[in-house]
């Protein structure tokens, strides 16, 4: 093994996690794990299960919190993120409304959700996507401007 060089495990986790790491910071949290990982093999404490799974358990939330975060910042105000929200309510408003229907109105209920969906949600799923992505930025309208303070008279 050389000198910077990590046991087989170790590598092949960071390896397989760094597909969940966006493409831009994935070379700098590679370069961090790494050290993080040869640091805690090298201290004497590699071969401890309790300190390996602890570190695999950080390497993997490490790369998720990363890729949740990036999504967050790229769908913040967008209609797509709009949309995932409402649809995620709605199944969740279905689901209940659903266990608490029965069988037999449970069955009507569906159907009816499942035309509802077809007729209204789809129009405007379009309607947002192509406001979201088919645009050309220049024909957006501007972002409102922030609110200034008015100047303090000197008194």
């Amino acid at each position: 093994m050389t000198a910077f060089a990590l046991p087989r495990h170790y590598h092949r986790a960071l390896h397989a996690v760094a597909v969940l790491v966006p493409a831009e910071a994935r070379e700098d949290w590679r370069r961090l794990w790494h050290a993080e990982l040869w640091h805690a093999t090298h201290q004497g404490r590699g071969r401890n299960v309790a300190r390996a799974f602890d570190l695999t358990v950080g390497l993997v939330s490490d790369a998720a919190w990363l890729r949740i975060e990036g999504l967050r910042l790229r769908f913040s105000g967008s209609p797509a993120l709009c949309l995932s929200m409402l649809t995620l309510l709605c199944i969740v408003a279905a689901v209940f409304a659903f266990r608490l229907s029965g069988l037999e109105t449970g069955q009507l209920f569906l159907s009816d959700l499942a035309r509802q969906f077809r007729e209204r949600f789809l129009c405007a799923a379009v309607i947002a996507l192509v406001a979201q992505f088919g645009l050309p930025r220049e024909g957006r309208a501007p972002a409102p401007a922030r609110a200034r303070a008015w100047p303090q008279s000197a008194s």
